[in-house]
């Protein structure tokens, strides 16, 4: 069904749906609880969502842009209006001078170096050795990660190493097709070892969301073991429920 909208409706309506979605977004700004709303863009949302969440503010666009930035570092949505181009403009101090240089733990050259050495580069060059040296039906297991397939919040690098070593798989895969050496992907989510726990990206860092190492060396020896496992390529499993779920 196709429903006309002009951009006030399509806007107001917009806005009215990312709040119902979301209850860490706020629309603040010069004129949203203004009988016309913004041009009609914010009509009827402070009486939906209350005063904490829809308000006006004081003529400062710098100040408002700063509250905006300092909601943002705490977890908190911003919705801002500013009703004209030219006064905008002096916000550019708060994106600039503020925004643009706060420090999010960006990784150095160095860090970034290293990380693709020891989950990238190294395994590539490791497996390249081996599979010269290995005889028909054999078959070639990668621990990957769930990074590899679903990336990871703030792990980029890391993230971007497991996609490398996915596609490294997919590449050998079809290289030794021919000797008949089958390359499998395994791509488990966090594992509960010392080293996983010291940088537990899970909030509160539960290791209940983390897999027993022993549970992994287990579908290592059960792919082995497999008869078929030439039609197996990739696998991916986490803790659910309390139970690995293997896909």
């Amino acid at each position: 069904m196709t429903r006309q909208l002009t951009f006030a409706e399509a806007i107001n309506e917009a806005l009215s749906q990312a709040m119902e979605m979301d209850e860490s977004v706020i629309c603040y700004g010069l004129g949203v609880n203004d009988p016309k709303g913004v041009f009609g863009t914010t009509l009827g949302l402070q009486e939906k969502f209350g005063l904490e969440r829809v308000f006006d503010m004081p003529t400062a666009e710098n100040a408002m842009t700063g509250v905006a930035i300092g909601a943002a570092m705490n977890g908190i949505r911003s919705i801002m209006t500013h009703q004209r181009l030219d006064f905008f403009l002096l916000a550019l101090d708060q994106l600039i001078n503020n925004a643009a240089k706060y420090d999010t733990g960006s990784f150095s050259s160095d860090q970034a170096r290293e990380i693709l050495a020891i989950n990238l580069i190294s395994p590539i060059i490791i497996t390249n050795i081996i599979a010269e040296s290995m005889n028909s039906g054999g078959l070639i297991i990668n621990i990957n990660s769930v990074a590899g397939t679903h990336g990871m919040e703030y792990e980029p690098i890391y993230s971007a190493s497991k996609h490398g070593l996915k596609g490294f798989s997919k590449s050998l895969r079809m290289q030794l097709s021919g000797r008949k050496i089958n390359v499998l992907d395994i791509y488990p989510g966090g594992i509960n070892t010392e080293l996983w726990n010291d940088n537990n990206p899970y909030p509160g860092g539960n290791i209940k969301k983390a897999m027993n190492p022993k549970e992994i060396a287990a579908l290592i020896k059960l792919m082995l073991d497999y008869p078929y496992r030439e039609i197996i390529k990739d696998i991916e499993c986490r803790v659910k429920a309390k139970q690995k779920a293997v896909r």
